[in-house]
């Protein structure tokens, strides 16, 4: 495989780094290197199924990561090290372990689960500077939010219909697939069904890189809050990583229940600065 990835220096500081051993070390290293770049389909070997992998995704076999960490004849870690590395790293949320298909020798599917936010291109000077201008152009044509306050107005103080309405996204998400592809989808999907489509490429993989980064419930329920408080421009998406990343929307959703009409000018202004500042959320 050739091609370069992005090592951020925090990784040597994290708990993941910092409570695996030598040897599982080197395993974390070569399954960063064996993650896929773009998505492709693979066909399995054995069981010819047709297999859909995302960026941060591949299919590999313990003795294939074997060989990978003992490249140049150099024994550095054996199959049991492995094996109990891929155990604790998932453990520990830094991939998830999956069947390829029902038949062993087809392998498994590992996906760096934050591959997507780390390795991304959402973070490319270019793409910030367009998403800014376009930011702008579009606040400008929508106003300052004074109408779409009014109408967050009225919505919030129906509590009980809100709270209906996580119990239906809860039972939704219960009942969708858990595949990370499908999940991603489904958030993007959802997305552009509460905000708008999306406009340019740096929304669409920034919103593709939250979807892989947090749980679909609360990806949903921070789209709805954004939708509520009237951010609806093509910058929405920091403001929505701004509310997982914060404590998610179960605190935010409280704080904006003890808002009075007096609040909502103060509100429409902490908005704005959030959105304004336009910083990536450090993870």
């Amino acid at each position: 495989m050739s091609g370069y990835l992005k090592l951020y220096r925090k990784i040597f500081s994290s708990d993941v780094w910092l409570s695996s051993t030598a040897s599982q070390q080197i395993i974390i290293i070569n399954l960063l290197g064996m993650a896929g770049w773009s998505s492709v389909e693979v066909v399995l070997p054995y069981s010819k199924k047709v297999v859909s992998l995302l960026p941060g995704q591949f299919i590999t076999t313990n003795k294939d990561i074997e060989n990978a960490c003992n490249a140049g004849g150099i024994k550095r870690v054996s199959e049991k090290q492995i094996r109990i590395a891929l155990q604790n790293l998932e453990k520990l949320n830094f991939i998830t372990v999956e069947k390829a298909s029902t038949l062993l020798k087809d392998g498994k599917i590992i996906t760096v689960v934050k591959w997507n936010y780390y390795q991304g291109k959402i973070a490319n000077d270019e793409g910030k500077q367009n998403g800014k201008q376009k930011g702008k152009q579009n606040g400008k044509q929508n106003g300052k939010h004074t109408n779409i306050y009014k109408n967050y107005k009225k919505e919030k103080n129906n509590i009980n219909n809100n709270a209906r309405e996580q119990t239906i996204y809860q039972n939704q998400v219960n009942q969708n697939s858990t595949d990370p592809a499908d999940t991603v989808k489904r958030c993007m999907d959802y997305y552009q069904k509460v905000i708008h489509p999306f406009c340019n490429t740096v929304e669409k993989e920034a919103v593709m890189q939250l979807a892989g980064e947090y749980a679909e419930y609360d990806f949903m329920r921070a789209t709805d809050k954004a939708r509520e408080n009237g951010v609806n421009h093509t910058r929405t998406w920091k403001y929505i990583a701004k509310i997982l990343d914060t404590g998610g929307v179960k605190d935010f959703a409280q704080t904006n229940q003890r808002k009075n009409k007096n609040d909502v000018q103060a509100m429409t202004e902490e908005a704005l600065k959030i959105l304004e500042r336009g910083d990536l959320i450090d993870l």
